[in-house]
């Protein structure tokens, strides 16, 4: 398994609940079909890159976290 992958869908899923969001509720604000979110947080698909910046937008965190290239966290919200 791809750690990428696994990671990008725990991330996925974590910032989903942590927003409150249900899939149909993420994939309708990034106007996608709902059973996309699940493939991606399922690891059965991985995502395009218009769709990277659509959940970035949405979860409001940077293609870095969300894809696992850091640990660290959208700076402006740590400093809310």
């Amino acid at each position: 398994m791809d750690d990428n992958l696994k990671r990008f869908a725990t991330r996925l899923k974590e910032l989903r609940l942590e927003k409150g969001y249900s899939q149909e509720q993420l994939a309708s604000l990034i106007d996608c079909p709902p059973s996309l979110i699940s493939y991606y947080e399922s690891m059965k698909r991985e995502p395009g890159f218009t769709y990277i910046l659509a959940l970035c937008e949405v979860l409001g965190e940077t293609p870095d976290y969300l894809m696992g290239v850091t640990e660290y966290r959208d700076v402006k919200k740590i400093a809310e």
